[in-house]
């Protein structure tokens, strides 16, 4: 009841930032908290104009704002957001595989500074050459968790490639279930397994969990 609570209140509080816009610092901060984040911001990319803008932030210092306007934001992975709809939540290994974004400069000259790993994106309005959206940044203790699981074929016949999903809801909660990760199984030989590895978001973890096929 007390979370319903605070969601309530902080959905009150959007609707009063998109009205007084001076409003936007501080309930991006609570969005970040509710989130499990550490920094949240509104931004927009644009195609034609080829510019990436931070419009409101809460939570990163103001020398790596001006770092992202200036050069970073070129290299930020959310350019792949434009290919999602409005309103779907994606993290950083949606857009790009997880050990190309630790290997490439956003990472290693702009994130890790910060101590940032990961982000949950959501897309608030687009169009065909320009996109807006929501970002929470979480760091190493709120960021992404290594899930490792065997999957084996105990039939008499070889398996055919399927895909499988792990999605998330809260305990008890009569709501859709929150995909985190969809990934693929190859054909199996009876008695045959094979190790799948993913990274999830570590805040996504609490209540229930679940894995079938997709």
């Amino acid at each position: 009841m007390k979370e319903d609570q605070g969601l309530t209140q902080l959905i009150g509080d959007i609707y009063d930032a998109a009205l007084d816009s001076s409003r936007w610092t501080s309930v991006l901060a609570k969005i970040a908290s509710y989130a499990g984040g550490q920094a949240a911001g509104l931004l927009s990319k644009d195609s034609v104009s080829k510019s990436g803008n931070i419009h409101y932030q809460s939570g990163v210092d103001p020398y790596f704002v001006r770092l992202y306007a200036e050069t970073y934001w070129k290299f930020d992975p959310v350019a792949s957001l434009y290919d999602c709809e409005v309103e779907q939540i994606v993290s950083v290994p949606d857009l790009v595989p997880y050990d190309e974004f630790r290997a490439g400069r956003f990472f290693r000259e702009w994130a890790q500074p910060q101590g940032w790993i990961d982000a949950a994106n959501a897309v608030l309005e687009k169009s065909a050459t320009s996109c807006a959206y929501l970002s929470v940044v979480r760091n190493e203790a709120s960021g992404m968790v290594d899930i490792k699981l065997r999957v084996t074929n105990p039939g008499p016949s070889t398996s055919p490639p399927r895909r499988g999903r792990i999605e998330q809801a809260a305990f008890g909660a009569f709501v859709p279930w929150t995909p985190l990760a969809v990934f693929s199984v190859p054909a199996l030989m009876p008695g045959e397994s094979t190790l799948i590895e993913l990274r999830v978001p570590r805040a996504a973890l609490g209540g229930e969990v679940f894995c079938d096929r997709a």
